[in-house]
């Protein structure tokens, strides 16, 4: 398998990661709409949180790819 190949997987599989974190983080959301116990509530707001810095720092890693500033071997 060549390198380029390597890297578009890894770019592919990134993006991937990065919109089923936002697309966890909405059904999530939904969830927190439908609770009715407000400490439940507020730690599924701080899991919402997390899935979408984790989806930003997914992008920010493909967009160095990218950029070439992070290089795959």
């Amino acid at each position: 398998m060549s390198m380029k190949w390597t890297e578009q997987r890894l770019r592919k599989a990134l993006k991937q990661m990065a919109n089923n974190h936002e697309s966890a983080a909405v059904e999530v959301m939904r969830a927190v709409e439908r609770a009715n116990d407000p400490k439940l509530a507020q730690r599924l707001l701080e899991v919402i949180e997390q899935m979408h810095q984790d989806a930003d720092a997914l992008r920010s890693i493909d967009d160095e790819i990218a950029s070439g500033v992070i290089r795959c071997q």
